[in-house]
């Protein structure tokens, strides 16, 4: 046994590695029943799970173009791809072996666990006491709330939870900078993590830049930092300017969308289980009384200053950006995640101290007992939500195959399958029984067809239309759900004719109407409408065939059009006979990456009123090719993207020559500036 202790002590390596291993298992112990051969489809994952399919076992593009839903749509270019690269990275790990559900599975676990560990990394840093960084690790697995919690991995918020646990990354890489002699290396990792965390979601890396820059003002140095945090964010922002630059030039593609309003986002930031971690925190002042360090003090002030203005920035936005200015690019709840985590990690802090403040006392023996109880009395305190939220997700229902079991779903998919052309949802959220779910949105995956509805909130011109009656909204609505059965494209069913209805299912090319067991209204509508036939329908769905004439992909006035070849990203027309003033309407997106030949001539297009493609054709008879290629500011970002990489490998090769920052290094740091 001395021998092993001596061992421990002499390798610090082994002890994070026993922490690592016991937040793991603390990990596995909670949700280990998501690593499975099967789909979780509470809420979104079903939508989430194809945003992963499609670009890493169909398309094998990470930017490309996706005709599966809404018409098309470059979907991961207005949602932020950093996951679906985790997802591919691992898959590459695994050698392709996964099954796609497993894949995904995988995926949620790694999402889950993340925090855990980059947060016990900052804590034992940050305070030298690698007790602290494993309870403040574990406080990060139990936190329960939605944004960048525990329940954003059950709701299918992977990416929000992904970037919450690279966010601690970012500040331990830029606390080493800020103290230690030779930085660069800390700074490239710094930029390396900010990089990684604005692909999983780009509202995240806004507060940890704020923290390093206020932490930098406590130091002499402080425009000299302050000017390396900045050359790191720019660095950062080109090493993602691949998918950052092509956002920002076609912005106006992506409507902003707020999720909540101020009294909803007050409710999260002022819910029960926050202000538990509040009162938790408070007991940072038995940390700051026993390290009696002004670099610790530091980071607690500058944590704390950062939570302040972030939730002053969240009042801000709600109050005068979205009321006074509409202004609505920056949704405020997503801010509110950073504070959550000042919460956890100052609750870690002092919950970690407790024990070793009380054994301190005159009765050191009695006092750590009393210490050890009151630890573990806190921690049962804090997890009893999070453990009445794992015993709800648990239940078997909340998978695909115990659904499969229940419902006819196979048999419904094997209907669809038979069919051709799209499929329109008149609602989004299915209730499997008690359990909303978006699995509507898996459809493509088993019948092979692409559908219009049936999603979580959307982007796409065409869903706007969908949800709002057109295209060029100024503002989506953050659960679109809300509009399940009660209005489509804009209007109530009852403000809804045969006629009217049967000209929107023809202009989006969809050929069967797909209603639930709750739309009663749309269910109404239908059967009374000439243009429809119901031709199967269980406890759970009633499908509709759209009446001939039948939808096509693409029509034309004024000349003959035929469709001789199509693919995802490309389509071959033959056009006979145009007339002058002849039109041709494509029945997908318009979007400007499509590029349109006829014969040695470019043909412009547009959207028309649906989102949908249109053009003028010149006279005569000719073939016609669309293709969806690379745009300037496509080729100017992956050049970007790539120089940066070129030049952050330089430099970090060129930093070897100068010597790793040693220990020592971070040990000195400012210490002369100790007070």
């Amino acid at each position: 046994m001395l021998e092993r202790a001596r061992t421990l002590s002499s390798r610090p390596w082994l002890r994070d590695l026993a922490a690592l291993a016991l937040l793991t298992g603390l990990a596995l112990a909670a949700c280990g029943f998501l690593l499975r051969d099967d789909l979780f489809i509470y809420g979104d994952h079903p939508g989430q799970f194809m945003r992963l399919w499609h670009p890493v076992r169909i398309s094998h593009k990470l930017l490309g173009w996706n005709p599966l839903w809404y018409a098309g749509y470059p979907e991961l270019q207005f949602y932020p791809p950093g996951f679906v690269l985790l997802g591919w990275g691992l898959d590459w790990l695994t050698w392709g072996r996964l099954s796609p559900f497993a894949l995904y599975q995988l995926l949620l676990f790694v999402a889950y666990l993340l925090p855990g560990v980059t947060v016990y990394a900052l804590v034992s840093r940050v305070s030298r006491q690698r007790w602290a960084g494993l309870v403040a690790g574990g406080l990060a697995l139990i936190f329960p709330e939605l944004w960048g919690g525990a329940s954003a991995v059950f709701v299918g918020l992977v990416a929000e939870r992904l970037a919450f646990g690279l966010v601690p990354l970012i500040l331990f890489a830029g606390w080493q900078a800020l103290h230690t002699r030779h930085p660069i290396r800390w700074w490239l990792l710094t930029s390396l993590a900010l990089a990684a965390t604005a692909l999983m979601h780009p509202f995240h890396a806004v507060a940890p830049i704020l923290f390093l820059g206020l932490a930098a003002l406590f130091y002499p140095r402080r425009w000299r930092l302050l000017r390396n945090l900045a050359l790191t964010s720019i660095l950062s922002l080109a090493l993602v300017a691949f998918w950052l630059l092509p956002l920002l030039v076609h912005r106006s593609y992506a409507a902003p969308m707020l999720r909540a309003n101020l009294d909803q986002t007050l409710d999260w930031l002022l819910s029960p289980n926050a202000l538990r971690y509040l009162t938790a925190s408070l007991l940072v002042v038995l940390a700051l009384w026993m390290q009696r360090n002004r670099s610790f003090a530091v980071f607690v002030i500058a944590a704390v200053l950062t939570a302040v203005s972030l939730v002053a920035f969240i009042l801000f936005d709600h109050l005068v950006l979205i009321e006074r200015l509409n202004f609505y690019l920056l949704d405020p709840v997503r801010f509110s995640a950073e504070v959550y985590l000042v919460l956890v990690l100052l609750a870690g802090f002092g919950l970690a101290y407790l024990p070793l403040w009380l054994s301190r006392r005159r009765w050191r023996v009695a006092g750590g007992l009393l210490g050890a109880l009151a630890l573990i009395l806190a921690l049962a305190w804090l997890g009893r939500p999070f453990l009445n939220l794992v015993r709800e997700h648990q239940d078997p229902s909340r998978f695909l195959g115990k659904a499969r079991q229940s419902f006819p779903l196979d048999e419904t998919w094997r209907v669809l399958q038979s069919e051709q052309g799209r499929v329109l949802f008149t609602s989004h959220y299915l209730y499997l029984g008690d359990l909303p779910t978006a699995l509507k949105s898996a459809t493509p995956y088993f019948t092979g067809r692409p559908i219009i509805g049936g999603t979580f909130s959307h982007w796409s011109p065409v869903a706007r239309v969908l949800w709002q009656g057109s295209p060029d909204v100024d503002l989506l609505p953050g659960q679109v759900e809300l509009t399940d059965d009660v209005s489509l494209a804009g209007r109530s069913w009852a403000e809804w004719t045969d006629a009217d209805f049967f000209e929107l299912c023809r202009r989006l090319n969809v050929t069967t109407v797909v209603t639930t067991w709750d739309d009663v209204n749309a269910r109404t509508f239908l059967d009374s409408a000439s243009h429809f036939q119901s031709f199967y329908s269980d406890d759970l769905f009633v499908l509709y065939r759209v009446l001939d004439p039948a939808p096509a992909l693409v029509e034309a006035e004024g000349a003959e059009v035929a469709l001789l070849d199509k693919a995802p990203t490309a389509l071959d027309l033959h056009v006979a006979e145009a007339t002058a003033g002849a039109s041709l309407q494509v029945k997908i997106t318009d979007y400007p990456l499509w590029q349109v030949q006829a014969g040695q001539q470019t043909l412009a297009h547009y959207a028309d009123a649906l989102g949908l493609m249109s053009l003028s054709l010149p006279p005569g008879t000719y073939d016609v090719t669309l293709r969806y290629l690379p745009g300037p500011a496509e080729r100017a970002g992956a050049w970007i993207s790539l120089g940066a990489a070129g030049l952050w490998l330089a430099v970090w090769i060129y930093s070897l020559s100068a010597g790793l920052p040693t220990e020592q290094n971070v040990a000195r740091s400012h210490d002369r500036t100790r007070g």
